[in-house]
This record gives C-alpha cells, sequence and structure tokens, in this order.
C-alpha cells in the first residue's frame, strides 16, 4: 500500500498553501488524490513527486508538452 498523506501535509512538501491545492482540485490539473470519505482526501507521496516532475521546464516560453503547438 502507497504512503498517504493529508493535503495540509502535501501542501507543505510543495510549499503550497492547503487551499490552493483545494482550488486545483475543483479545476482540474492538480496533483491525483484519493477520496477515503466524502470530506476527507489523501494525497501520495509518489503522485505530488510524479507531479511535480510533469511541471519542469527549461525556460519560462516553455509551455510544457499539454499547451505546446
Amino acid at each position: 500500500m502507497e504512503k498517504l498523506i493529508s493535503t495540509e501535509d502535501a501542501a507543505e512538501l510543495l510549499r503550497l498553501r492547503p487551499q490552493t491545492l483545494r482550488s486545483l482540485r475543483l479545476k482540474g490539473g492538480d496533483p491525483a488524490f484519493i477520496k477515503l470519505a466524502q470530506n476527507r482526501v489523501a494525497c501520495s507521496i509518489a503522485d505530488l513527486e510524479k507531479w511535480t516532475e510533469e511541471r519542469k521546464r527549461r525556460s519560462t516560453a516553455d509551455l510544457g508538452p499539454s499547451r505546446a503547438a
């Protein structure tokens, strides 16, 4: 089983506010999460690492693979 962490711990690890992760979750584009109960979600550290790797860029002009023409 993967190690799961709370939204608050994930935000601290990513140096974001928990509200930022909640907002991303509503809009899409967030790290993958697991819905444990109606008002409880968790993230795996592996998914957080994957999400950050996908956002690596070489320059500010680099839009990334999903937005490149």
